[in-house]
């Protein structure tokens, strides 16, 4: 089906609400990213709620430390996870004892996040001098690294939801976290900057618990947590962990590098304009992000031809984004004034570029979910690595001549430019209607023995 019959179909769903419920309902995809979806909502509703708060109790200057803290404990937490929830919502199905992949993931993930984060805060002056408290302090150190490990666990929860297909209970996780408003307001006069990343961890270690505890033992009959290793169901995923951990790495390089290069480059209050720009823009590219995810989930775990999947994830986004993105290029410096003029009159014209990249981004992630289903890890890595590289390349070259529009171009230029490629494959594989590549292709992970 070309692109522009997928987009009016889209239209035409919009237009006969029961009809769309009952579609969405009845298509496992569709329910699932409908969760997932409501999550991302959620959170980015709650984050975007999070640093209008934060600007009206802090400084600016406080803001934008805050923002890096933020963002550095959220790309640490990634590199903690060593891809290992992406080889769960892969391989979950072909494992036989769920419980020990589950166990011996998370354990991997503690000692690999706590190694991480204790990395980053010995070589703090040389990744970003303005975090140098992180150094000298000890106690805001501890916090640093606990908060890390809570975060990188949190990541596999989520995952772990998903390669169940109860994205219901990703909801759940993202409600709780709401706690962090409260949090926030608490440790407004005490903490400074760190108060705002203290806010923010301690909502993950308190969603993080309740997962392990009440919300996995639902989904896994017996599950307990506790330290384990299973050498042999973690080495079959290693090629496919490996790789889609490369590739995501990639993909979260700019968010994580950014921030970093704005507060270096230009100031403080830049980066806190930026940092409410980037969470706005980022809410809607969430949407691609989480049905990239559900279409994964489905693809390995049923018989349903890709071209299905591709036709039914790319109605969802295009019936989600085209709407969301227009109103958010009219309405963003409405939107954005609820943070103060200075915020709204920085960012909007950002916005501009930021929040459009998610249509060609839906493209991009639905042509690396097929790969990911494929395991042609290649793929996924050359596409990400594209992206990545014009991002990054771009900014650093534009942010001395265009401040924060030179981030907006740079990243709308490498969303766009992928995304050309990746939308004339996808339209292939819809007339292909290819379907998923038999058990035993290379990174299959080999049945064990029931406990």
């Amino acid at each position: 089906m070309p692109l522009h019959q997928v987009i009016r179909s889209a239209f035409q769903t919009l237009r006969s609400p029961k009809k769309a419920i009952g579609s969405v309902l009845g298509v496992s995809l569709y329910r699932n990213s409908l969760y997932l979806l409501i999550q991302s909502v959620v959170n980015s509703a709650t984050g975007f709620v999070f640093w209008v708060v934060a600007a009206r109790l802090f400084a600016v200057e406080e803001v934008g430390v805050g923002y890096a803290l933020t963002s550095t404990i959220i790309s640490l937490a990634f590199f903690g996870t060593l891809g290992l929830g992406m080889g769960i919502i892969r391989f979950l199905p072909e494992v036989a004892s769920q419980k020990r992949l589950l166990n011996s993931a998370l354990t991997v993930t503690l000692l690999a996040s706590i190694v991480i984060s204790l990395g980053f805060v010995g070589g703090v002056n040389i990744w970003s001098p303005r975090l140098l408290f992180l150094h000298t302090e000890l106690v805001k150190a501890a916090g640093f690294v606990f908060f890390v490990a809570a975060s990188a666990l949190g990541t596999i929860a989520i995952q772990t939801f998903i390669g169940f297909r109860k994205g219901e209970f990703a909801l759940f996780y993202t409600l709780i976290s709401i706690i962090r408003l409260v949090l926030l307001f608490a440790f407004a006069t005490r903490l400074g900057a760190y108060g705002i990343f203290a806010a923010w961890g301690l909502a993950e270690v308190i969603s993080v618990t309740f997962s392990l505890i009440f919300f996995l033992p639902r989904l896994s009959k017996g599950y307990f947590p506790f330290f384990d290793f299973d050498a042999g169901v973690l080495k079959g995923m290693v090629s496919f962990t490996s790789a889609n951990f490369f590739s995501d790495a990639l993909r979260g390089l700019p968010s994580w590098i950014l921030p970093l290069l704005i507060i270096n480059m230009l100031a403080p209050a830049e980066n806190a304009y930026f940092g409410v720009a980037w969470t706005l823009a980022g809410a809607v590219l969430l949407v691609p992000v989480m049905t990239s995810l559900t279409f994964l989930a489905e693809g390995s775990q049923s018989g349903t031809p890709l071209g299905v999947h591709i036709k039914n994830s790319l109605k969802l986004n295009m019936a989600i984004l085209i709407p969301v993105v227009l109103v958010i290029c009219i309405f963003g410096d409405k939107i954005l004034l609820i943070m103060g003029k200075e915020y709204s009159s920085a960012g909007a014209k950002l916005l501009w570029l930021l929040a459009p990249a998610a249509i060609p981004a839906a493209l991009n992630m639905n042509f690396v979910s097929i790969a990911r289903v494929e395991k042609r890890l290649g793929l996924i890595i050359l596409v990400m690595g594209a992206i990545a590289v014009i991002t990054l390349g771009l900014s650093w070259l534009l942010i001395p001549r265009m401040g924060l529009m030179g981030v907006g171009v740079g990243w709308l230029a490498g969303q766009a430019s992928v995304g050309v490629v990746s939308g004339a494959a996808l339209l292939r594989r819809m007339k292909a209607g290819a379907r998923v590549s038999p058990p035993g292709s290379a990174g299959h992970v080999p049945d064990r023995k029931p406990e």
